[in-house]
């Protein structure tokens, strides 16, 4: 078992990373069983692009993140910049989105981000 590395589902401490991508852990075969529909979409993006342009971090400030485009079928890997927050207690690095709130044709659609209160599959309803 990987130290330091908790269940993607239930966040167990007790989790293997996955084989193939190296991103997900699970600690048990129900686990990884119940992920996999959505571990699916970008396993392969993972672990074909941790050889490419994904291997290195731009720079401190940057964190990989999954981005579902409007005007396309699949999600695809981004590396999204951000800004810390001066004014909060815990640091908070805001993520700087602008360019991808954008659909090409049209104006700027606008962010919307709201911190998601609970998981129903980790067993945390919404509060």
């Amino acid at each position: 078992m990987d130290i330091d590395v908790h269940c993607t589902i239930c966040g167990s401490s007790d989790a293997r990373r996955c084989a193939r991508c190296h991103s997900a852990a699970y600690c048990s075969l129900e686990c990884q069983q119940t992920d996999w529909r959505t571990h699916r979409l970008l396993c392969a993006k993972f672990s074909e692009q941790a050889q490419g342009s994904f291997a290195s971090r731009p720079s401190p400030t940057h964190y990989l993140a999954i981005f579902f485009p409007m005007d396309k079928n699949r999600p695809s890997l981004v590396w999204v910049n951000t800004k810390k927050d001066k004014y909060e207690v815990k640091p908070y690095f805001h993520p700087v989105l602008d360019q991808l709130l954008h659909i090409p044709g049209n104006e700027y659609i606008g962010r919307g981000l709201r911190q998601v209160q609970g998981n129903l599959l980790r067993g945390r309803p919404s509060q």
